[in-house]
């Protein structure tokens, strides 16, 4: 988590020079440790699943990516609920339980108002950012402690987008496990 929040831009909006911190910092060392993990070679390709935001989709990303041995495969406008295996199988799942988390949060809230004798015309619960975000930022923490164990949920997602079945059929894979997603 300490190294994704230092990739926040001030005004907290993705930009190239972020997209590409966060590829160098967080995505690089990831797919290095998964290739050591899973005794593949340096050269065994990795496969990065991107909807096509211009920061992440620019001359000087995308030679960064070719350097670091990767196929990006973008994601077309407004197809990410077809195309993309996270949005087809956990993210629905990880924003229910972030909802059911604000909501638990919001009515603990009204609750310990009204336990201390504000009428509830007059519970006024804060929900401005600077409450917010550090709270979100553990609630989303706590979401993905739960959901990291739901490996047949996320494998699903890569089965229904086909890029299971086209990595499983594909030239060149240098997989010593049949199932590459068992470690996730």
């Amino acid at each position: 988590l300490h190294q994704v929040t230092k990739l926040v831009t001030s005004n907290h909006w993705a930009n190239e020079e972020k997209c590409k911190e966060f590829f160098t910092e967080i995505i690089v060392p990831y797919v290095r440790e998964k290739k050591k993990q899973l005794q593949l070679p340096d050269s065994q390709k990795a496969l990065i699943i991107f909807d096509v935001f211009k920061g992440q989709f620019n001359e000087a990303v995308l030679k960064l990516y070719e350097t670091h041995n990767c196929v990006v495969i973008p994601v077309p406008a407004n197809l990410t609920e077809k195309f993309q295996p996270l949005d087809i199988s956990i993210n629905q799942v990880a924003k229910s339980e972030l909802r059911k988390t604000y909501n638990e949060w919001y009515s603990d809230q009204v609750a310990q108002q009204i336990q201390q004798g504000i009428t509830p015309g007059e519970v006024k619960v804060c929900v401005k950012m600077g409450t917010l975000k550090p709270l979100h930022a553990k609630w989303i923490v706590e979401v993905y402690e739960k959901l990291k164990t739901k490996i047949d949920t996320i494998r699903n997602g890569f089965i229904t987008t086909g890029i299971f079945e086209a990595v499983q059929n594909a030239d060149g894979i240098i997989a010593k496990d049949p199932n590459p997603f068992i470690s996730l």
